[in-house]
């Protein structure tokens, strides 16, 4: 009797444990000295070959193509160690398979695994049927095969899927020492643009440098602290933004031996993933001394529709199918927002899935952004893994409530803040002009909702008609998440202005972000 399953998890999982090793009856997962990839095809091991032509032939009638991976092969023969040495036969987690491929030196995404076992003999007929079916949608073009028998007589057969799309042109060591400059070189595959280096650091610390236009790209960073560091390159796809490559770097210590976690099915249901990733989000935030987000409904909505979107097509990816990013959907919902961020993510339970995205530095760095307020999460079951799910998680800025009689005076100060420290004489709050900005900014939010240009121009012709003295009023108006974000603009701070009135009002209206805040400045110029 053949048995058949696919442990295809994106993200990290728990689960009972035990070292990876001779101990344990395992095989010792094989420790290579530094991370490397390379497009180019390997020939597999005589005694997996047929296995590895069948799951080959197997993806062709998907319309995916595969090529054979040498060092994914270290991966697989380990993982089918593990499987044949387990009491009941159960396939580690994706969080142990992900340890054992960085062990092994391989910096893809996650790999999947899709696992055939039984009492006799494996046909490679079987392997390809399994694999036919599960590799739909996941973007996979590298395979290998471990095989492996258990004292019981259990024959198991591993394979393992994994997307590579980056080629380095040279070694990257798994351990540095404090001080060091880690070399990072490589080519991008075909379609993939805009590469970009996302990095947290043993303390926590996040930080993202653009890499150019690729497909080439290089770049050279120091590692200043102790600890355990990640490392991910990120590049622009047809899909939208994707992780080409996610590591750790072991700065003066050395790396730990991968544990057996075995994977375990999560007894929840969606509703339930949704407020434990909630919670788990607003943990990490207050630990970054962020302040908690709070849950969209309507933003939920999208979440949830593109969560449903990727289980029915089988795929994983930002963009939908139709091409929409992320962006064009929130806004299509009526949501509109200077920042729009978005984490997906599955797994077989919400720990598992927040653990993964933790791991990621580009999909922490959205979780922890100082910027965003409000959140929307949406999980749905995976299709393609037995009791697992796909997330997604939005992000957006909404403006919080402001004092719009108290504002004008907190804006006017931090104008003469920054016009002092450019050596230029304080401006004037002027009564005249202070009414005319007043009166333009509550029209903006008023039922009429006229448009920015209107107010603007009705603004200008009140100032010039009500007999100042000055020789030309400019008016400026702007739609900012926060009253601090409007005093940057650049004619505040010319020194012939001798006046100024502010206008400050808050409100929601159709094509804008919600609770946005309009702000009118008059300026007037002597004569």
């Amino acid at each position: 009797m053949l048995a058949f399953s696919l442990a295809q998890l994106a993200c990290p999982g728990s689960g009972s444990r035990n070292t990876l090793g001779a101990g344990t009856g395992g095989r010792a997962v094989a420790s290579g000295p530094g991370y490397q990839s390379s497009m180019a095809a390997d020939s597999p091991a005589a005694n997996t070959a047929p296995w590895v032509t069948a799951a080959i032939a197997g993806a062709a009638r998907a319309s995916v193509t595969l090529v054979a991976d040498g060092l994914l092969a270290d991966v697989a023969r380990t993982v089918a160690q593990s499987v044949a040495t387990h009491a009941q036969h159960r396939p580690p987690s994706a969080r142990t398979i992900q340890r054992i491929a960085w062990a092994a030196g391989v910096m893809d995404p996650t790999p999947a695994l899709s696992l055939v076992t039984s009492q006799g003999d494996i046909p490679a007929s079987s392997v390809a049927d399994a694999i036919a079916r599960d590799v739909v949608g996941g973007g996979y073009n590298r395979v290998a095969v471990g095989l492996a028998q258990g004292s019981d007589g259990t024959r198991v057969v591993a394979v393992l899927l994994s997307q590579r799309r980056v080629t380095l042109s040279a070694l990257v060591p798994r351990r540095a020492n404090v001080g060091e400059r880690v070399l990072l070189r490589g080519t991008m595959a075909e379609g993939l643009r805009s590469p970009e280096l996302a990095l947290t650091d043993a303390e926590g610390h996040i930080d993202r440098t653009p890499l150019g236009d690729g497909p080439d790209f290089f770049t050279q960073f120091p590692v200043r602290s102790s600890g355990t560091w990640q490392v991910e390159l990120l590049a622009v796809a047809a899909s939208g933004v994707t992780v080409i490559a996610n590591f750790p770097l072991y700065v003066g210590v050395d790396p730990p031996s991968p544990t057996v976690e075995v994977a375990q099915v999560s007894n929840e249901q969606p509703a339930q993933v949704v407020d434990a990733l909630m919670q788990r989000i607003n943990e990490v935030r207050l630990a970054a001394h962020r302040p908690a987000l709070t849950l969209m409904p309507n933003l939920a909505d999208v979440a949830r529709a593109h969560s449903e979107a990727m289980a029915t097509t089988r795929t994983f990816a930002h963009n939908s199918q139709d091409g929409r990013t992320p962006g064009d959907r929130i806004r299509a919902a009526g949501i509109q927002s200077g920042v729009i961020l978005e984490n997906i993510g599955r797994g077989s339970g919400s720990e598992e899935i927040h653990q993964g995205l933790m791991e990621s530095p580009g999909h922490r760095a959205n979780i922890e952004n100082a910027r965003v307020t409000h959140v929307g999460i949406g999980a749905v079951r995976d299709p393609s893994v037995a009791g697992g799910f796909i997330v997604t998680q939005d992000f957006v800025e909404v403006a919080a409530t402001v004092n719009v009689a108290q504002a004008p005076d907190r804006v006017l100060e931090r104008i003469n803040s920054v016009r002092q420290r450019r050596g230029v004489n304080p401006v004037v709050a002027r009564p005249q002009l202070m009414e005319v900005a007043s009166r333009a900014a509550q029209a903006f939010f008023s039922p009429s909702a006229p448009t920015q240009q209107r107010v603007v121009e009705q603004a200008n012709r009140e100032a010039s008609r009500a007999g100042l003295v000055f020789r030309r009023i400019e008016v400026l108006a702007t739609i900012v998440p926060s009253v601090e974000d409007a005093t940057g603009l650049e004619p505040l701070f010319n020194y012939e202005v001798a006046g100024m009135g502010i206008g400050i009002s808050q409100g929601s209206r159709p094509g804008m972000p919600p609770n946005s805040i309009f702000v009118i400045y008059v300026l007037g110029y002597p004569r």
